[in-house]
């Protein structure tokens, strides 16, 4: 990774997603449905744990 690549991942912006999800199966346990529900919040640099 060069200095370029290293100072544009300091600078990128993190997210978490909080959401609801609903799973539909068929007989054979295969997924038939999905529907989901989902929003993006940005975290702040200091709540970030690394």
């Amino acid at each position: 990774m060069d200095e370029n690549d290293q100072e544009s991942k300091k600078n990128r912006k993190w997210f978490r997603a909080y959401g609801n999800k609903m799973w539909a199966f068929n007989e054979h346990e295969l997924m038939r449905k999905r529907y989901a529900s989902i929003a993006d919040f940005e975290i702040n640099k200091i709540n970030r744990h690394q």
